[in-house]
C-alpha cells in the first residue's frame, strides 16, 4: 500500500523535475529519468491494486 507520504513525494519531485524540464529539456539526467519510471511503476502497481478491490 502507498502511504500519503509518498504520494507527497512524487508529487514534489515532479513538480520539480516538471519545472527544470520546461526550462532546459537537456538538464534532466538518467538518473532521474530511471526515477521518473520507477515511480511510474510504483502509481500503476499501487492504481491496480486499487482497482483489484
Amino acid at each position: 500500500m502507498m502511504t500519503a507520504h509518498r504520494v507527497e513525494e512524487i508529487r514534489s519531485f515532479h513538480a520539480a523535475l516538471s519545472t527544470r524540464y520546461r526550462t532546459d529539456p537537456a538538464a534532466i539526467t538518467a538518473l532521474e529519468r530511471h526515477a521518473v519510471l520507477s515511480m511510474m511503476a510504483e502509481l500503476l502497481e499501487h492504481a491496480e491494486g486499487t482497482l483489484e478491490r
